[in-house]
């Protein structure tokens, strides 16, 4: 039971973010469910997209986590460092040099 607790922390991002996809799961498999048993397809339709906008969700928190280690751990390899470093995304980083790239 603390495991779930940890896992669904409200004051962390990563815990926002999983109650968010567990919400939005469970509202687009009514709406699938629902629009089965109605015969809509506009209401099927919606489930489906309801489907992909989770699936959404679940990369996002895969970035989250990525962002958080980087964050945590400078153990991670250059490249991937590099790629998903914050200030890069702030426009703080500078242009590498040749050397900087050779293992690129």
């Amino acid at each position: 039971m603390n495991a779930i607790k940890k896992k669904f922390d409200l004051r962390e991002e990563s815990g926002v973010l999983r109650l968010s996809l567990v919400g939005a799961l469970l509202l687009a498999l009514a709406g699938i469910a629902f629009g089965l048993v109605s015969g809509s397809f506009s209401i099927l339709f919606d489930g489906f997209y309801s489907l992909m906008s989770t699936g959404m969700s679940v990369l996002l928190l895969a970035v989250s986590n990525l962002i958080t280690a980087h964050a945590i751990s400078k153990t991670l390899p250059r490249k991937l460092r590099d790629r998903f470093s914050i200030s890069s995304s702030c426009g703080n980083s500078t242009i590498p040099t040749a050397a900087e790239t050779a293992d690129y």
